[in-house]
């Protein structure tokens, strides 16, 4: 029991706080020893606190913290209840957070979870797994989940799996797909590179590094009379002398012709351009000084009339002169002017070949390319396959085995895709993960893409929905370098240029309609130190634009040259930038890529220590933002609580028992939570009829003498449906369609009733519907009980057990409220339940008020719960006219199949008497009269004067506030209070204390002397005279109210 009370005090003095430097608290040292096994020093305890509570508050702080408390935070509203809905007054509320619906998550090494590597120094795998519980509530691998590497890994996961269910720890998916360098699957590859050397025998091609070569031969073509080789050159050296480059030799007569443009000292390129004269094998040779370049070879054929090259000649004109072509050349950006190749000289061939500008489409990182025409001659290309470029395309020629090639690719493609679903489909159906990242960085990794389209990244997505273990999962593009991309300062453009392309790979996904669900940031801090503002613009970049909830997947803080961290700077890094995506509303979370390694920038040492970096998280996780709060439920038994969201452990404590609750916080809400085992105002239950079926003869319709009420003597009434079974009610389809069983009763004891309580209750024994669900999973089925008001036009009450597709429902009819038939929960995944208690409350003193109608159930012995509380109410006017007994096959046809039955038994209808009663009862019944509805908590002030309800409540309102004087030597105090009996009745003391010193001195009723009672100005309160003797300089008075339910 709690008891609330409230000072009115004549005088009061205010002091003032003093500034404390910030330290760690007892209770948060404390907290390391107890939850995490770690004794802090006094210097490592300073070290946290200067990290964790800043002396120094700049801006960016502030803005975080109020985004957190607007975004992180909601208002969780808890009303006590007892049995019969009565709110309970002074009950404790115990709230704690048990785990964020954020994802503080981290990543392991899955072999290390059994120290199957023998990794682990000092420490058991128990305590491995402890810490890493203690500092993360989500959890991911770093190469376990990735399918390559399966052969490593595939026998741990189902262990590890195991483990992370046993502690309830999500887990997330690291990853179905990684399109590029060496990172995909053997059975992908191998069809990739069918797919990239396709074009081997076709375009001839070969990249060099920077050693120098001398005489190699790259290609050797058989030739026929009339073909025609042409040999591109890049390099990015302008003054090497191209045109010692290439030398043509062999059994075939050439002639050859070279065009050159060296720029300088930058980048070069040129053609060679040989005709064959006479059948034979044509050899280049290719020699090179120490410089980066590309050399292609193309074997032309003549389709219709030869062709010669030997009439193209240069010029210092040109119409595609002023052209800039943007291409990648060993990792650096360069331009190049074209300039200086003319066309054919006016006249000659004029059809057969002519500069063009064309559009490439890259093949693979070799450059082979796809001829659209006859040939476009490619020397430079960018990484995305789609650059602008200057070539040649011979109209009247071929490319020697160019059309075999275009004609075998489709099937390579559809083959390399149907390895991708293969593998996709196997490996998302294997691991239930909350979240999966189907692609891994595209900016960087696209040999796939290249080959058989950029949309087909969305098919991956959609082929990893489709297969996913958990209905929930979400799906990410993730990227590195994006968010965690160097300050401007180091690169001015690093970040723009890298978010653009995400984006554009982004709206590719969001264009062929993927179920992208999530963006994945790797977050991975190695570029430089970066501003919390500017991480949270970056966030903001992607958030404004998708919408999308956005995730941390790799953080960590790696050491460079150019960037040194040290162990302070590390932890610094980890408080702010998890402090920033906490601070996001579109962050769903951030993963500390590295838990416990030998690496420095791991959060623990393989022996268990956990680093400074490890120690700031900690409190970030399971200090800072957590909510841990207790509070007493007002004379509405509510009090609200404002929290992180998340899951939480609701306990209310009322009169020595603990009632103990599961709740999950995601916005503003409001719970109910029902001690089943209180009756604050006892009711009576006074039997009005009931049917129990004892003694009835197995078979016997439901109009048979002996299944008659006890108290009115009627029966059920007929039907094919109803009979008796084993001293029960059994209704029972026989296959008739539309077949039903709609009975309405006017008994005596409860015909026209109109005010008061009534409770109807039944016993569902058991309930079978699986021959239903085998005809058809959408078969319904119905039958229950409530009270009709016919001269409101047959208005009903009722509530009837309803079933459809493994699921039983209280399907509910209200007057107003909910309205019509609305449907509660009772158990899903079911054909089949039994001992299924049901009861309905009917308040008929207060129809058309929500609240009015009460519907509960108990479902095999647990505990009672409320379905729809507060929600639904009486029709207006409503009384009680008719018993309504209800049930049926639904929508047409025989449904409810034969076979299926409800057993039901004590079907009772009762009143319910209040017994007595009590300070609550009396403080709400005085509320009800004052006409207040709302702010109706004791210390709140319903209507709005200043003064807060108990005190109103207590002397009989505002106008009758304690009045002091000084009469001679005393200090003079007379208060209102109600009479000696009513006050007990009500729960209400009083007490008048002084107090000469209101900084040390203590309140006492020892010099406190009642010197008059009389007749008080409101009936029923008395008025008091006190007074103190006035022997100090100063004197205080006040009066004390208790109140106790």
């Amino acid at each position: 029991m709690n008891i609330v009370r409230y000072l009115i005090v004549t005088l009061s003095i205010l002091g003032s706080l003093a500034v404390q430097a910030a330290t760690l608290t007892p209770e948060e040292v404390q907290q390391y020893a107890d939850d995490l096994g770690v004794v802090l020093t006094p210097a490592e305890q300073q070290q946290i606190a200067d990290l964790v509570k800043p002396d120094v508050v700049p801006q960016w702080r502030v803005d975080a913290e109020a985004r957190i408390e607007q975004h992180r935070k909601a208002d969780l509203d808890i009303q006590v209840v007892d049995v019969n809905g009565v709110s309970i007054e002074g009950a404790q509320v115990d709230v704690k957070l048990k785990d964020h619906d954020f994802h503080f998550s981290g990543v392991l090494r899955v072999r290390d979870l059994t120290d199957s590597d023998n990794n682990l120094q000092g420490i058991s795998t128990n305590r491995y797994q402890e810490i890493f519980q203690k500092l993360y509530n989500g959890v991911g691998l770093n190469n376990g989940l990735k399918q390559k590497l399966r052969s490593g890994f595939e026998a741990y996961l189902p262990g590890f799996f195991d483990w992370a269910q046993r502690i309830n720890m999500p887990v997330r998916g690291h990853l179905l797909m990684w399109p590029g360098g060496t990172h995909m699957t053997p059975a992908v590859t191998e069809k990739v590179v069918a797919l990239e050397t396709l074009w081997d025998h076709v375009y001839l091609s070969k990249q060099y590094g920077t050693a120098a070569v001398t005489n190699e031969v790259i290609a050797t073509v058989d030739a026929l009379a009339g073909d025609t080789v042409v040999v591109l050159w890049s390099s990015n050296v302008g003054t090497e002398p191209l045109e010692t480059n290439v030398t043509f030799s062999g059994t075939a007569s050439v002639s050859s012709i070279l065009f050159d443009r060296a720029k300088g000292t930058g980048p070069s390129v040129g053609y060679w351009i040989s005709d064959v004269l006479a059948d034979g094998t044509v050899q280049v040779d290719i020699s090179r000084e120490a410089a980066y370049s590309s050399v292609v070879v193309y074997h032309l054929r003549p389709d219709g009339g030869a062709i010669s090259l030997l009439d193209i000649v240069t010029s210092s004109q040109s119409d595609v002169s002023g052209l800039t072509n943007s291409y990648s050349f060993a990792g650096t950006s360069s331009g190049i002017l074209l300039e200086g190749v003319s066309t054919y000289v006016a006249g000659i061939y004029p059809a057969s070949a002519e500069w063009v500008l064309v559009n490439s489409k890259r093949k693979s990182a070799h450059s082979y390319f796809n001829n659209v025409s006859a040939l476009e001659s490619i020397w430079t290309h960018d990484s995305s396959g789609n650059t602008a470029v200057c070539g040649l395309a011979f109209a009247n020629a071929r490319v020697v085995g160019e059309q075999e090639a275009k004609l075998a690719e489709p099937a390579l493609q559809q083959e390399l895709k149907d390895q991708i679903q293969a593998d996709i489909s196997e490996w998302a159906s294997l691991w239930p993960v909350y979240e999966w990242d189907v692609i891994n960085e595209t900016r960087d990794n696209h040999r796939i893409q290249d080959l058989i389209g950029w949309d087909q990244m969305a098919e991956w997505f959609k082929i990893g929905a489709n297969n996913a273990v958990l209905p929930e999962c979400r799906y990410l593009l993730n990227e590195y370098g994006i968010i965690s991309a160097e300050p401007v300062s180091i690169n001015p453009t690093g970040y723009t240029s890298r978010r653009d392309t995400m984006m554009s790979h982004l709206d590719i996904l969001q264009a062929n309609d993927a179920p992208l669900s999530r963006i994945g940031f790797q977050s991975r801090m190695t570029r430089g130190y970066l501003d919390p503002d500017v991480i949270y613009d970056r966030l903001d970049d992607f958030g404004d634009r998708y919408g999308l909830p956005m995730v941390g997947t790799e953080f960590e803080i790696r050491a460079k040259d150019t960037f040194p961290v040290d162990e302070t700077l590390r932890a610094q890094i980890t408080e702010e930038t998890l402090t920033t995506y906490f601070s996001h509303p579109l962050v769903a979370g951030l993963t500390a890529w590295t838990y416990m390694t030998v690496e420095d920038w791991a959060m623990c040492s393989y022996d268990g220590t956990i680093k400074l970096n490890g120690l700031v998280w900690y409190y970030l996780h399971r200090i800072r933002y957590v909510t841990e709060e207790s509070a007493t439920a007002d004379a509405a038994g509510e009090t609200s609580v404002r929290g992180f969201k998340g899951d939480y452990d609701i306990t209310v404590h009322y009169d020595g028992k603990d009632y103990p609750v599961e709740y999950t916080l995601l916005s503003n809400q409001t719970t109910v939570v029902m001690l089943d085992d209180v009756d604050l105002n006892p009711l009576a239950v006074e039997e009005l009829d009931t049917w129990a079926f004892t003694g009835a003869a197995d078979g016997v319709a439901l109009d048979t003498a002996g299944t008659e009420s006890s108290v009115n003597g009627d029966t059920l009434g007929g039907g094919a449906m109803g009979s008796v079974i084993n001293e029960m009610a059994r209704f029972a389809a026989t296959g008739v369609a539309d077949e039903g069983f709609f009975v309405g009763k006017t008994g005596a004891s409860y015909l026209g009733i109109s005010n008061g309580m009534i409770q109807v209750s039944w016993d569902v024994v058991a309930a079978d519907f699986s021959n239903s669900y085998a005809f058809t999973n959408t078969a319904f089925a119905q039958g229950g009980f409530g009270i009709r008001d016919v001269t409101l036009g047959d208005k009903d009450n009722r509530a009837l057990l309803r079933y459809q597709n493994q699921v039983f429902n209280l399907s509910l009819t209200a007057g107003t409220g909910t309205g019509g038939a609305t449907s509660s929960l009772v158990v899903n995944g079911t054909t089949s339940l039994s001992n299924l208690h049901i009861r309905l409350v009917y308040d008929f003193d207060n129809t058309g008020a929500l609240g009015s109608f009460r519907a509960y159930t108990t479902l095999g012995g647990g505990a009672e719960v409320e379905h729809l509380p507060g929600e639904m109410a009486l029709h207006a006017g409503f009384s009680f006219e008719q018993f309504r007994v209800q049930f049926q096959a639904l929508n047409g046809g025989n449904l409810w199949q034969p076979g299926d039955y409800m057993d039901i038994d004590n079907i009772q209808i009762a009143r319910l008497n209040p017994i007595s009663d009590n300070p609550s009862s009396l403080y709400s019944d005085w509320l009800a009269d004052q006409g207040h509805g709302s702010n109706t908590n004791l210390l709140e002030d319903a209507n709005g004067d200043g003064v807060n309800n108990l005190v109103t409540y207590a002397i009989g309102g505002a106008a009758n506030l304690p009045v002091e004087s000084i009469e001679g030597s005393y200090l003079q105090y007379i208060h209102v209070e109600w009479g000696v009996t009513e006050a007990a009745a009500r729960g209400l003391s009083y007490a008048v204390e002084s107090n000469s010193n209101l900084v040390s001195g203590v309140w006492s009723t020892n010099d406190v002397e009642v010197v008059g009672r009389g007749a008080g100005p409101v009936t029923g309160f008395e008025s008091a005279t006190n007074r103190v003797p006035l022997t100090e300089t100063e004197a205080f008075i006040r009066l004390n109210i208790t109140f106790t339910p």
